[in-house]
């Protein structure tokens, strides 16, 4: 019985340190990509403020 939880340990710990480094890339990915689109977002209502000014003159 030890000889099999041995052998089940050395299964599952890798493939949880795979899985955790998957979730934990995808957590910065997500991030990152929030930022980048709430950049863009933010440039975008900025080039907009910059057009209705140049309309009121």
């Amino acid at each position: 019985m030890e000889m099999m939880d041995t052998m089940v340990s050395d299964v599952v710990i890798p493939v949880a340190l795979c899985i955790g480094a998957i979730a934990v890339a995808a957590i910065v990915y997500s991030i990152v990509s929030a930022r980048k689109a709430r950049k863009e977002r933010q440039r975008e209502q900025e080039i907009l403020r910059e057009r209705e000014r140049g309309h009121r003159r």
